[in-house]
């Protein structure tokens, strides 16, 4: 078994008998929902330190405002978005790239909504919703795949079929709008422009976890691509090398676990990083897994 054959080397890895991020993140998201429909019936006040407060701000609520919703509608497209999205890229990058776009889409789009903010003489607003998160998923999960046709349904019922490409294009171009032209102009109460609609919707948060999720994609490109020419390299060179290097005790589980931190260390420095000895042992660990 060659390094491209292996399942560390695959876009989908196998599954195991656990629950996915994906899904673990959204029984959190349902639980903190149902929380919050508690604490309104019973006139409690148990979530308020997790939304992120303009005026007083905590470390905390940077990342835990991203798992409160209130309203109905907005944990349910939450919830949709996050779980057709979020599974593609779990499913074709990994979970640990699921988790650092995920929380790096939250963490960014807080910036940006507080930066949005940042010289309002009354601050009042607070920010709640996975929002960015979910935008920085998309991003990930579409770029890479732009004509690919995704149906939609519109208000629920009718599907329509759009490319991938539009997809994006329409909803950062309706964040950017929505950004100017309604949040923008609310948060500062501006004499010389005024908000031309009001939709309560976070904005600045969406095209925060587009940011963050175009410089994750950009480096997925990157560190694939380095990853493509160290296997294009050792596949050239292995074939002449196996004869030379013959062990007489050779354990599968020790040599894939080795392999993996040689190819770690390509892709975080490069497949010249590597020294002589390391690029010996990269081609006769992957004539003996192959």
């Amino acid at each position: 078994m060659g390094i491209g054959s292996r399942a560390y080397m695959q876009s989908r890895p196998p599954s195991s008998g656990w629950p996915s991020s994906t899904h673990c993140t959204l029984a959190v998201l349902f639980f903190v929902f149902f929380v919050s429909l508690v604490e309104a019936a019973t006139h409690s006040q148990w979530l308020g330190w997790m939304r992120l407060d303009e005026s007083n701000p905590r470390f905390w609520q940077w990342l835990t405002y991203g798992f409160i919703h209130v309203q109905f509608w907005h944990i349910i497209g939450n919830g949709l978005a996050l779980w057709w999205l979020g599974k593609d890229v779990e499913d074709s990058e990994g979970k640990s790239i699921y988790w650092i776009t995920l929380i790096g889409g939250i963490l960014t789009g807080a910036l940006i909504w507080r930066l949005t903010g940042i010289c309002n003489p009354e601050p009042t607003f607070s920010l709640g919703g996975i929002s960015g998160g979910v935008c920085a998923l998309m991003l990930v999960a579409l770029a890479k795949q732009l004509e690919r046709g995704i149906t939609l349904l519109i208000f629920f019922i009718i599907p329509v079929t759009f490319r991938a490409r539009w997809v994006l294009i329409v909803s950062i171009t309706f964040s950017f709008l929505g950004w100017i032209f309604n949040e923008l102009p609310d948060r500062h109460n501006w004499q010389f422009w005024r908000p031309v609609f009001f939709d309560g919707v976070a904005h600045s948060a969406h095209l925060g976890g587009f940011l963050f999720g175009w410089l994750m994609w950009i480096y997925r490109q990157q560190t694939n691509r380095l990853r493509g020419d160290a296997l294009r390299l050792v596949d050239k060179i292995s074939p002449n090398f196996g004869a030379k290097n013959n062990f007489s005790e050779f354990n599968p589980a020790q040599a894939r676990a080795e392999l993996d931190q040689l190819l770690d260390k390509i892709s975080a420095e490069g497949f010249g990083s590597l020294t002589p000895k390391e690029k010996d042992r990269l081609r006769d660990l992957s004539d003996r897994l192959r």
